[in-house]
């Protein structure tokens, strides 16, 4: 890895050097600090898209599965951070509207999540379950021992441009999307 010389810039660091594989992350400030609890690389559930127009000028066409996802992981952000304070999830959304729980620190939106409860109730079929009597889902907080401790599923049914959309995420971050079209079809977003 030494032996590559454009990658010797500060803001790159090797996340494995083998003799036959380096593979190297680029850190931006902006994007989190490698010492804090909320690294941007291993939060994928905010990243973006990115599409590239052809020659004849495509319309844009949004992600089908975006808003689903989008509400997924930020009521999985809320969950954590409560878990980790109230040592138990929440069946209710509404404690975790708090910036203790839900804030740009932890890459949760308390507008956006209120809006789904309030403005897109119609839009969205939001539930989510919990068990926090479990003892074999993933325990956050600790530094030793990352399992044996509540759990939820959280689940969004909506109807998007005549597509149904159906997701569920859990305390271990597995975020599963599907929607009933196997043609595309794009999200207006304007």
């Amino acid at each position: 890895c030494e032996s590559v010389p454009w990658l010797e810039h500060r803001d790159r660091f090797p996340i494995e050097a083998e003799g036959w594989s380096c593979r190297f992350a680029l850190w931006r400030p902006g994007l989190g600090s490698l010492r804090s609890k909320r690294r941007y690389m291993h939060n994928p559930d905010t990243f973006g898209f990115l599409q590239f127009a052809g020659a004849d000028q495509e319309p844009v066409c949004g992600n089908i599965q975006w808003p689903a996802r989008y509400v997924l992981a930020q009521i999985y952000q809320a969950e954590v951070a409560y878990v980790q304070d109230a040592g138990k999830y929440s069946a209710d959304l509404k404690p975790l509207f708090v910036e203790k729980y839900c804030s740009v620190t932890n890459g949760c939106n308390a507008t956006d999540l209120s809006a789904v409860l309030d403005m897109y109730k119609d839009k969205y079929n939001l539930v989510i379950k919990v068990d926090n009597e479990a003892t074999h889902c993933v325990r956050y907080g600790t530094n030793s021992n990352y399992t044996g401790g509540p759990c939820f599923t959280a689940s969004v049914n909506m109807d998007v441009s005549g597509v149904k959309v159906v997701g569920t995420i859990s305390e271990n971050r597995y975020l599963n999307v599907t929607s009933s079209q196997s043609h595309k079809v794009c999200l207006s977003l304007s």
